[in-house]
């Protein structure tokens, strides 16, 4: 069963506040972690811009991928030489150690996954059992209104007698009593009715 438009503005509701938690944080990592840094969208291809590191780690963190390695400023292959990653954009700049943002980054998980995702989640949950009990009375409807439709009916082999009886009701005998004008009886005559 599809979700009506009412479940889905309520999630869009919820989508936009996570959304905006998501943006804030990866712009507090991005700017603590790379102060003189001047281009999101830089001069590079499009799968290049800094604009998807903003996005992408406080995204996976939703998911459980904490990336401790990439908080604490301690990436394997990095450079601090900056003429290096400037002119090869294959090559990361490393980021700066700051306890503020591992501090930040556990108040987030902790405000994105018990709060925001468990409210969807129990929106979902109230809005499903909504939707059942409606379909639970549909159905209900629906199987009354079945049983009274054939509880009239008899079945298949015993509904000949019911067919046939009107042509017997049409071809039995009438008496018919015929009256003078004192009220007296005549004659009582017995026909039949076709």
């Amino acid at each position: 069963m599809l979700p009506s438009c009412s479940q889905l503005k309520e999630m869009w509701y919820y989508l936009v506040v996570l959304f905006i938690l998501l943006m804030s944080v990866g712009v507090y990592y991005h700017a603590i972690m790379y102060p003189s840094h001047l281009q999101i969208f830089g001069p590079g291809e499009f799968d290049t811009w800094s604009f998807w590191k903003i996005i992408y780690y406080p995204y996976f963190q939703i998911f459980g991928d904490l990336s401790l390695d990439y908080l604490e400023g301690t990436l394997a292959s990095c450079s601090s030489i900056k003429t290096e990653w400037e002119n090869d954009s294959n090559i990361e700049r490393c980021p700066i150690e700051d306890w503020t943002v591992t501090a930040i980054a556990m108040v987030f998980l902790l405000i994105a996954n018990l709060l925001v995702v468990n409210l969807i989640i129990a929106k979902f949950s109230s809005s499903f059992e909504e939707i059942r009990l409606k379909s639970l009375k549909q159905w209900r409807y629906e199987r009354y209104s079945l049983v009274t439709e054939y509880s009239n009916r008899i079945p298949a082999p015993f509904n000949i007698f019911r067919l046939l009886w009107p042509c017997v009701n049409k071809c039995r005998k009438r008496k018919v009593l015929i009256t003078d004008r004192e009220g007296n009886r005549l004659i009582l005559l017995t026909s039949f009715i076709l």
